[in-house]
């Protein structure tokens, strides 16, 4: 086994386990002199994320290009914090039915048309995800605020979008791959949370379009960009499940059936997306179909007592 080069560091009676190695050109220099020194161990890709794990259970992770203090993500520890929550929420009730995989951006192009050069309101939900998570029972009020209270609203959006992750894991024996494959187990147990999330999220942005209709022009990830007179009424609706949210004016500039092109004021820059098929007519009416038992009711429901 290749030399811990790195210091150990003492909890109490425990020794630490895992080191950060840098960015993904160390892991590359790393596994290099792994496989030079005819090192035994395993490792887990995902993304821009690497896992280096020796027989004897010291792990170093690697994350990101670019320098080390440009890939540090703060409140990256809720990825763990949050996975050990859906283990517990699995203990209890079980995996969740993997619902339709939704799509998180939808676009209303004929509304847009009619409005292009007049100022429009965009309200941007903050930890949109996250809050859906515990109106969700996924994670209880003692996560829920210390992701709060953190601020570290990165390590909050990375630890959602981790339940989602495929690992490819590669085993090594005597510094060669012997072995590769997904680790599909640990998949079917988390993605079907990661994609209830979402769905609930575009429960909520189909309900808006219920209330408002065709005064609502797009809704990209956590953001609906609406007319300004009826924010109002999707006010209510996010205070309703205490999402926090920011109001700022967009512009649209260009609309065709491909793409739209918008001027941000917050950020005072031109922005451009493609419509890519997601229209928001359809895909209401087909939602409304699969929910129609719904009609008289609200999708979410706010969180009244504390979820264990």
């Amino acid at each position: 086994m290749a030399e811990d080069k790195s210091k150990s560091i003492v909890r109490g009676k425990g020794v630490k386990t895992v080191h950060q190695g840098g960015t993904l050109a160390d892991y590359s220099r790393f596994i290099s002199v792994q496989k030079h020194n005819n090192s035994n161990f395993k490792t887990s890709s995902t993304g821009l994320s690497r896992v280096v794990e020796f027989d004897s259970g010291i792990k170093y992770r690697f994350f990101g290009n670019g320098s080390k203090s440009k890939n540090i993500i703060k409140g990256a520890y809720f990825v763990k914090m949050l996975r050990d929550s859906v283990d517990k929420y699995v203990d209890k009730y079980g995996i969740v039915d993997s619902p339709e995989k939704p799509t998180a951006q939808t676009f209303n192009p004929d509304a847009i048309k009619k409005v292009i050069g007049q100022p429009i309101t965009c309200l941007d939900l903050n930890l949109c995800y996250w809050r859906t998570a515990y109106l969700l029972g996924y994670i209880n009020d003692s996560l829920y605020e210390k992701g709060i209270e953190s601020g570290h609203k990165g390590g909050m959006l990375i630890s959602i979008g981790a339940l989602n992750s495929l690992p490819l894991i590669e085993h090594y024996e005597d510094g060669k791959i012997v072995s590769k494959s997904y680790d599909n187990v640990r998949h079917s147990k988390y993605s079907p949370f990661y994609w209830s999330i979402i769905a609930k999220v575009n429960d909520l942005m189909m309900e808006i379009y219920k209330v408002i209709g065709d005064d609502m022009y797009m809704w990209l990830t956590d953001c609906a960009f609406i007319k300004t007179s009826r924010q109002n009424e999707v006010i209510a609706i996010f205070e309703k499940f205490g999402f926090p949210f920011k109001t700022y004016t967009s512009d649209f500039l260009y609309c065709d059936n491909v793409q739209v092109e918008w001027f941000d004021c917050k950020e005072n820059k031109k922005k451009f997306s493609h419509l890519g098929g997601r229209l928001i007519k359809p895909l209401y009416n087909r939602w409304k179909y699969q929910h129609k038992f719904y009609e008289k009711n609200t999708i979410l429901q706010p969180k009244t007592s504390d979820n264990e």
